[in-house]
């Protein structure tokens, strides 16, 4: 017996050893007209993930995922960055999967990475020291442009959508365009989002709108087919029929990109593009502004909350932040279903401290530098509410610093007049101003405000 036990001590002392040699590794926790005022504002579509590319799976994603802060780069500076990536063709999803599986998962995104992320300048410093060491900050995350780009570029296919499509721009914002594309042989019409990497200033943030297009996958969020990465996609025309087959001889030959001695293929200007699904009806903003009253009355509201509840139930149930609620966000599709779209702001964290979104949207505890988490959707969505009720968002259009003051200090801005009890309650509900007291997107799913709009499965759509 002795002899065994001096056996089991000395397997334990070896154990021992080997895990005092073997580095700690930190594991991040997961997360997940008015535009002037939109903190990095974007473009009104993005979306959802392929039936192709869902081939993998989530769970590996999230146990890869690991923080690291970011030093800047010296090539931050730099307007041209030559980026490499492995060559690859065509549409392979199982490649992909592949190259997402072992990709590790950091931050979000915003519409516009084109200016500071900090328009107030102001810091609360309320936040709990405990809670800090879960939060990465995204900001200084964001200045390793060139890790973020070649996160991107390895994430997602080669492939210029002109080769099939014609495109029509309809759309532009400070991180990209937006245009309706027509497939050149089938007539199929869909959306494609056009990213110039170059652009962005919160790379690690397109990385996660890229991420989130994958992941999420639900009726009431935009359905997103796929994601691709090609060079100097602003070189030649995009709104006129053209033939493939010319337009491939011509510009796109392989030796118009120089290839190293590793099978690289760089890009000196990058563009990041998003194909997901159009929606002719456009946003619930365009909707609204084409009722004779240019606002919707409860039943209506109701319908609308409900929905995008079950897209936000989706989201925050995979711990992403969408950050950008509001009417312009939310696309109406043909036959009148609702749809979240635009994760341009998005994080893939639980819990986030960057200052993002739209200005009248944004909930108290953003604006005071406090960390936040996906409570931040619900105060955005009782905004919405009001936006669709009454034809703006409260303090609308009062100057920004003042709207900033207003929201840090009133908090809960005056609800509508003459409205119904329930409703009442709902707003109240989704616009506390302490974040633990709002309700989860499931519990305001059971909200007697519901109720109203039982008998409407669809959206009327005004025709001009």
């Amino acid at each position: 017996m002795k002899e065994e036990n001096r056996q089991l001590l000395s397997k334990l002392a070896n154990l021992e050893t080997v895990f005092k040699s073997e580095p700690t590794k930190k594991i991040s926790t997961m997360s997940t007209p008015y535009n002037s005022h939109h903190i990095n504002h974007t473009n009104n579509t993005t979306g959802n993930i392929s039936s192709s590319d869902n081939e993998y799976d989530y769970c590996n994603i999230l146990t890869n995922t690991r923080t690291r802060t970011s030093r800047k780069s010296r090539h931050n500076s730099k307007r041209s960055i030559s980026c490499t990536r492995q060559r690859s063709s065509g549409y392979s999803s199982s490649s992909n999967a592949a190259t997402t599986k072992n990709s590790y998962l950091f931050s979000s995104m915003s519409a516009t990475n084109n200016g500071d992320t900090d328009i107030t300048g102001f810091s609360s410093g309320d936040e709990c020291d405990d809670a800090k060491q879960l939060v990465v900050d995204e900001k200084a995350e964001s200045g390793n442009k060139v890790y973020w780009m070649h996160k991107i570029i390895e994430t997602v296919e080669e492939y210029d959508p002109r080769l099939t499509y014609s495109l029509e721009r309809i759309g532009s914002g400070g991180s990209g365009k937006l245009y309706k594309a027509t497939d050149h042989l089938t007539k199929r019409v869909i959306a494609v989002k056009s990213i110039n990497l170059l652009d962005s200033k919160l790379l690690n943030v397109t990385h996660a709108e890229v991420m989130a297009c994958r992941i999420l996958k639900h009726p009431n969020i935009i359905t997103n087919y796929k994601q691709s990465i090609m060079d100097n996609f602003d070189h030649a025309p995009t709104t006129s029929f053209f033939e493939p087959s010319a337009y491939k001889h011509s510009l796109f030959k392989e030796n118009c990109y120089p290839i190293d001695d590793s099978g690289h293929k760089e890009f000196s200007n990058p563009t990041l593009c998003l194909f997901m699904e159009y929606c002719e009806a456009g946003s619930l903003w365009e909707v609204r502004n084409k009722k004779p009253q240019k606002r919707f009355n409860e039943a209506e509201v109701a319908f609308v909350m409900r929905e995008v509840l079950k897209g936000l139930e989706c989201i925050h149930g995979l711990g992403i932040i969408h950050r950008d609620i509001k009417a312009q966000n939310i696309l109406i599709s043909n036959d009148g279903g609702v749809k979240i779209a635009d994760f341009g702001s998005s994080s893939l964290r639980c819990r986030a401290k960057l200052k993002l979104g739209t200005l009248y949207w944004m909930a108290p505890e953003v604006l005071k530098d406090q960390i936040y988490d996906s409570k931040v959707d619900i105060w955005s969505l009782g905004i919405l509410a009001i936006e669709l009720f009454e034809g703006r968002p409260p303090w609308y259009p009062m100057g920004q610093r003042r709207v900033v003051e207003l929201i840090r200090t009133v908090g809960t801005p005056p609800l509508p007049s003459g409205i119904s009890p329930d409703f009442e309650s709902f707003l109240r509900d989704c616009l506390r101003v302490e974040a633990e007291c709002r309700p989860a997107a499931c519990e305001l799913l059971k909200h007697s405000f519901m109720k109203c709009c039982e008998q409407i499965n669809k959206l009327p759509i005004e025709k001009c």
